[in-house]
């Protein structure tokens, strides 16, 4: 039979100012930290990175742009053999047919990855070129601007920037009407640029935008953008972007121009405009690439440090797309980004996470590795980043940090109810709720702080679990404090009155509220693994008076008879003595109350010391003898 009896609901005013009793925490196992719980780290300047394009991806040269003919190699060499110098216009063409073939098959092999025959066809090229250009013979030749291009291209492809400097330099000097006098000065640009000299770079592209209709027009404006980013001049640079945008967007070939110039539009604007009103931005910019771009954005905030801009941002992807795959993992950035912030917005954000990859779970719309990203993101922001703060509050003591702790608990539990490790989470949360309720300073909060950890224990305590037996222990000392049921405060009014009770009906015993009912249960729960017999007595003497109180006297009489009988030398001994006498005659068991009283007087030494006992025992022997 069970030693408490339990129903119902309510609320006692007694409350613990902590903890009185005695509590060995248990604690998370330290480990090393994901980077899915850690803030954002900036990996970028404010305008980071290096042009997307570079002039090779632009230039329009479509005769190295030929897919190379290698059987025309042979025939050419030996049209060059035969044609005699006299020849020169003639045998000028076949060099200049064989050094565009050479450089097809150098740009061919580099883009293969095949360096060696790159290299090799490289030289080939710059041989072939050299034959040409450097012969006073060809210097008539109508196509020689174009071989000094072509030439001082290849080297410059190969990263033979010097040498290339130097051919296109001549090309300017001999020809300062070809076609190809715009290319030129870019290839100028494009090496003042590499190396940092944005002055220099600046005025060569400026000469390039002299010829609107070249082929290397837009790039060398795209450039000036990159220049004026360098030099902080974001608004230029915004301006610049936006035309090149605007002019390339209806041209197929332009295309590659086109998408780096909305990125890096959207580079200009994270240094100088407003998160709010970046999605109307881009939408002038380009209606249809405007989401793509504030995706853009928000990866540019974090990169750059600038987390709340990058939080609200990935905010408004997830309004404008609900049902975008990439939801959760927007939602997740804007976790991790708040880790920096205050605890209230971090556990909001990190609930939301958690809320988030429950209703995409239950609704099966997310692709399977998509899921189990968000799946890893919210249970370790919500889990693992709840162990990281509750070892970080033992450490510092801190009552703010563990009651952090305790709300990711929280999120956590309810957020995996399925969870491997949920026994064990289940048991920290408990911990942090005791850490909590020691901590609160206001007596009603603390009352229901106590209460909290009490029945997180013993949810514990009702599972078979290793730590059941500790969790069951840990909720019978948290019902203590949040009760204050400490046996020495429980006082008598006097001297036990038999004649007075023969004249009073019995008190009818009165259902025991809910709150009183969980204590009673937490103790029966937790009696059995109590190893001190001191701590076994006080404990069914605390059960006692709770049933006392609600008059439920034949439920509490056993727990003090037992520690009359098995416990007369504990410190609660006395208070037990007094406590079944009084319920005897309470309940008008004045033959029980005689009985009990002479033994425990004939008891040897039982009622020395116990001035109160004694004083009762004598007291109903006399009057029961009286009666």
């Amino acid at each position: 039979m069970a030693r408490f009896s339990v129903v119902g609901l309510g609320l006692l005013t007694v409350c613990a100012s902590a903890s009185a009793y005695p509590h060995t925490p248990r604690l998370p196992a330290p480990t090393p930290v994901s980077v899915r719980v850690r803030p954002p780290v900036p990996t970028a300047d404010q305008h980071p990175g290096k042009p997307a394009l570079d002039a090779d991806a632009v230039l329009s040269i479509d005769d190295l742009l030929k897919t190379p003919r290698t059987e025309q190699e042979q025939i050419i060499v030996q049209l060059i053999a035969n044609t005699p110098d006299s020849e020169a216009e003639e045998k000028a063409d076949y060099y200049f047919r064989l050094g565009a073939l050479y450089a097809q098959l150098a740009r061919y092999w580099r883009e293969k990855g095949g360096d060696a025959k790159a290299k090799d066809y490289l030289l080939k090229t710059v041989k072939t070129y050299k034959a040409l250009v450097d012969n006073d013979a060809f210097r008539t030749y109508p196509k020689l601007d174009i071989a000094l291009f072509y030439y001082g291209y290849t080297l410059q492809g190969g990263k033979y920037l010097k040498e290339a400097r130097a051919v296109y330099d001549k090309l300017l000097k001999n020809f300062p009407n070809s076609k190809y006098v715009p290319e030129a000065h870019l290839a100028f640009g494009e090496y003042y640029f590499e190396t940092n000299q944005l002055a220099d770079a600046e005025a060569r592209y400026a000469m390039v935008l002299k010829f609107p209709k070249s082929s290397a027009y837009w790039y060398a404006m795209y450039k000036m953008g990159w220049i004026h980013l360098g030099l902080q001049r974001y608004q230029e640079a915004l301006e610049t972007f936006f035309q090149i945008v605007q002019a390339t967007k209806a041209d197929a070939k332009a295309d590659k121009l086109n998408q780096a110039a909305k990125h890096d539009f959207v580079r200009a604007y994270a240094a100088i405009g407003k998160a709010d009103k970046a999605g109307a931005a881009f939408k002038r910019v380009d209606v249809k690439d405007a989401f793509a771009m504030l995706t853009t954005l928000a990866d540019l905030y974090v990169a750059t440090g600038m987390l709340d801009k990058a939080a609200f941002v990935y905010g408004q992807l997830m309004i404008e797309q609900p049902e975008s795959p990439k939801v959760c993992a927007w939602q997740a950035a804007i976790a991790r980004a708040s880790l920096t912030r205050a605890d209230a917005d971090k556990l909001r954000e990190i609930a939301s996470l958690v809320t988030l990859f429950g209703a995409l779970a239950a609704a099966g719309t997310l692709p399977g590795p998509e899921l189990q990203t968000c799946h890893d993101d919210a249970a370790a922001l919500s889990g693992e980043l709840a162990r990281v703060v509750h070892l970080e509050a033992n450490a510092t003591k801190s009552p703010t940090t563990m009651a952090t702790a305790e709300q990711l608990y929280a999120i956590y539990l309810a957020g995996f109810p399925e969870a491997s490790d949920r026994a064990a989470m289940q048991y920290f949360h408990a911990e942090t709720l005791w850490s909590v309720a020691e901590a609160e300073q206001t007596p009603r909060v603390r009352l229901e702080r106590w209460e909290t950890a009490a029945d997180a224990f013993a949810a514990i305590a009702a599972t078979d679990v290793p730590t059941r037996r500790d969790a069951a222990l840990a909720s019978v000392v948290a019902w203590k404090s949040a009760l204050d049921l400490d046996p020495d405060l429980v006082k008598l009014a006097g001297p036990i009155d038999v004649i007075a009770a023969t004249r009073t009906p019995a008190a009818k015993p009165i259902a025991i509220p809910a709150r009183e009912g969980k204590l009673l249960t937490a103790f029966e729960a937790g009696i059995s693994f109590i190893a001190d017999a001191d701590e076994v007595a006080r404990t069914d003497v605390v059960g006692a008076i709770v049933l006392r109180r609600f008059h439920q006297l034949d439920t509490a009489i056993p727990l003090l008879a037992d520690v009359v009988e098995q416990h007369g030398t504990s410190d609660s001994a006395e208070l037990a003595g007094n406590l079944l006498l009084e319920a005897l005659v309470s309940l008008k068991r004045y033959d029980a109350a005689r009985e009990l009283a002479d033994r425990l007087h004939d008891r040897p030494g039982f009622v020395d010391g116990k001035a109160s006992l004694a004083r009762n025992v004598d007291y109903i022997r006399t009057h029961a003898l009286r009666r």
